[in-house]
């Protein structure tokens, strides 16, 4: 992960979303995905690019990491499932530590995450596996992964005979970056509403 900030004058992207799934059954993951300036005027949509990801089996070790990506990318927001009681007292505590250290932590913001559409949906895995092979699919490209990136590994990883049946929690990696890629897809068109449900800097869903 980049230490330096990205400025203004660097960023070729018209948004930034971070998508966070909690540790499950494997590791935790954090993705950062850019939606680029450029139409793509034979999909009709922009492009989307992952710039950063992140993993971890801890928790708290999970959200200080999301901060330093937070610190250097400056998402929009970052999407997830805030229903996790111990998840939001977390960002709560790590965020108040922030703010007793504000002289020394100049640029330093809040880490905010916002409540997921897709943990509401009826087999949500089901949904975020196989909108996410639209959107790579190699006919009508519309995201792409990076040559690094160990996101191409863990979307090979579910058979697909078992697709219907994986829960949220046994594939944190493919989680995060529905979260991020598919709601910067879905709401390309249409008018951002502000969301209701927000772990900041209250443990409690404001």
């Amino acid at each position: 992960m980049n230490m330096k900030r990205l400025s203004q004058e660097e960023d070729i992207y018209r948004r930034i979303y971070g998508g966070l799934a909690w540790p499950g059954k494997r590791s935790g993951y954090a993705v950062i995905v850019g939606e680029e300036r450029e139409l793509d005027h034979g999909l009709g949509k922009y492009p989307l690019r992952v710039l950063d990801e992140i993993e971890s089996s801890d928790m708290v070790d999970l959200i200080r990491q999301c901060t330093g990506l937070d610190f250097y990318y400056t998402p929009e927001m970052w999407l997830g499932d805030i229903s996790n009681v111990a998840g939001r007292k977390f960002i709560y505590e790590i965020n108040e530590t922030f703010q007793k250290r504000e002289a020394a932590m100049q640029g330093k913001r809040n880490f905010r995450l916002s409540h997921s559409n897709l943990m509401g949906l009826q087999n949500a895995f089901e949904y975020m596996y196989n909108a996410l092979k639209g959107l790579l699919n190699q006919d009508r490209k519309l995201l792409m992964l990076g040559e690094k990136s160990r996101l191409s590994s863990w979307l090979l990883e579910p058979r697909p005979a078992e697709i219907s049946s994986i829960r949220i929690g046994d594939y944190p990696a493919i989680e995060a970056l529905s979260h991020a890629a598919i709601e910067l897809e879905r709401s390309q068109f249409r008018d951002n509403t502000q969301r209701q449900e927000v772990a900041d800097s209250d443990y409690n869903i404001l």
